[in-house]
């Protein structure tokens, strides 16, 4: 009988669990959409196909590295954060980079990790929103397609990421101001 006692508040906590994990991902995700602040990163996009996580767009952006005054104090692999900035034209740009959270403001700055660096103090940033997932079979169209709007030069390629509190999310790829979801269906 103690064993019936014993087993069924277990198995309830275990269910209460596995819904509770992904429910509270989402929702963290979810809460950085709804009160992150939204910036635009140019990407010139390649599409990959993994058998584990399925059809995703590769995302490659233009602004990946920045340049600091001495490599001294910065190491390969090490946790840094990025503090961003835009443009004028509307566009993700990094302000600085810094060893610790920096205390300038909850929605300008995430987290990324530094792959490496070259002689002249560049640092290389490997972004955590590289990889933007989509329909497996959209995606083959998707590919054909940032290829013609990467080689048409009057087209703006972008991510839309939102920033909060040293967490990011990549909301979607989008074709200058149009969803790259929407190009396909009409297409």
């Amino acid at each position: 009988m103690l064993h019936k006692k014993i087993l069924l508040p277990l198995f309830m906590v275990m269910v209460i669990a596995q819904w509770y994990i992904p429910a509270h991902m989402i929702w963290e995700k979810e809460e950085i959409l709804v009160s992150g602040k939204s910036y635009k990163f140019k990407i010139k996009p390649i599409d990959p196909s993994h058998p584990l996580k399925g059809k995703y767009i590769r995302l490659i952006y233009e602004e990946d590295s920045f340049t600091v005054p001495h490599i001294e104090p910065w190491m390969t692999g090490q946790e840094i954060y990025v503090l961003l900035t835009t443009d004028e034209t509307g566009y993700a740009q990094i302000k600085s980079i810094h060893p610790n959270a920096p205390n300038t403001g909850k929605n300008n700055y995430f987290k990324v990790r530094s792959s490496h660096y070259t002689r002249d103090c560049s640092i290389q940033l490997n972004y955590p929103f590289d990889e933007f997932y989509m329909n497996e079979f959209k995606a083959p169209q998707a590919e054909k397609l940032q290829r013609e709007m990467t080689l048409d030069s009057t087209k703006n390629v972008y991510a839309v990421v939102f920033v909060k509190d040293g967490s990011v999310v990549l909301k979607e790829v989008e074709v200058d101001g149009t969803p790259l979801s929407e190009l396909l269906n009409t297409n």
